[in-house]
């Protein structure tokens, strides 16, 4: 995240469009994927199967569909914003890298 921590004061569109990479990669890190740019779908069925909660699956992808969705608009994002959704994402990949750990004890 420290690439996506740099870009806060940056374009909105970089900085989402380099969160949006950090989950992609985290996730297919942790399953194994050698492609992480699955559709929600997919990475959804993956998840649950690997053993991560529902609610932090649909939390995975919430972030994931904010990415997508700041990235392609056209309206800027505060810094304050973006700090926030960072956090948020920050704990998101701390719980799935617990959970998908504890899977594989």
């Amino acid at each position: 995240l420290s690439r996506a921590r740099r870009s806060l004061e940056g374009e909105s569109v970089e900085f989402y469009g380099e969160v949006d990479r950090v989950l992609a990669g985290f996730i297919g890190d942790k399953l194994n994927l050698p492609d992480p740019s699955l559709i929600s779908h997919e990475i959804r069925h993956m998840l649950l199967t690997a053993g991560v909660s529902a609610e932090l699956v649909d939390e995975a992808l919430a972030c994931r569909d904010i990415c997508d969705r700041n990235r392609f608009s056209p309206h800027s994002t505060s810094l304050e914003k973006k700090e926030v959704f960072l956090g948020r994402v920050e704990r998101c990949l701390t719980a799935l890298g617990s959970q998908l750990r504890r899977r594989r004890s």
